[in-house]
């Protein structure tokens, strides 16, 4: 096999895989929304981002402390 095939190939998985990881995550939202409904919704979303927040703020000077 040759060196622009292989990388033909790679490059076609690599762009299915996205589209394919891109199709189950909305999905997993639409799945997600009908079930909780757009209060219980609501309150997920805002949780999952106040703790990526504070993760992201955590994380922020503790691997220039560590080094």
């Amino acid at each position: 096999m040759s060196l622009a095939r292989r990388v033909s190939y790679n490059t076609t998985a690599q762009v299915v895989g996205r589209l394919l990881a891109a199709a189950a995550s909305v999905g997993v939202l639409r799945m997600s929304t009908r079930y909780l409904g757009v209060d219980k919704y609501g309150d997920y979303v805002t949780a999952s981002a106040l703790v990526l927040l504070l993760t992201t703020l955590a994380d922020w000077g503790l691997v220039t402390i560590s080094a």
